[in-house]
């Protein structure tokens, strides 16, 4: 649970750095994020919604020119470790 918490703070924080007040930054976060929660497929999901040439898609691209999901693995494995 503080892994996503601390995404989705990082989320919010962002809302309010392009100048979504702090409940609007949340409310955006909270509903963006339940409504990928809903759906059955996270990457199917990913991929229809990332329009070709689109926010998303850019968004995306620079996740994973960032390494985001290897970063989250490291996260992970490092976690992990320090349990076992």
């Amino acid at each position: 649970m503080g892994f996503a918490a601390y995404i989705l703070d990082s989320f919010q924080q962002v809302g309010e750095v392009l100048g979504f007040s702090e409940e609007i930054s949340e409310q955006i976060v909270a509903r963006t994020f339940k409504s990928a929660i809903q759906m059955s497929n996270y990457k199917e999901t990913a991929e229809a919604v990332a329009t070709k040439g689109g926010a998303t898609e850019q968004g995306i691209l620079c996740f994973e020119e960032n390494k985001i999901p290897y970063i989250i693995e490291e996260a992970i494995n490092r976690a992990y470790k320090k349990m076992i």
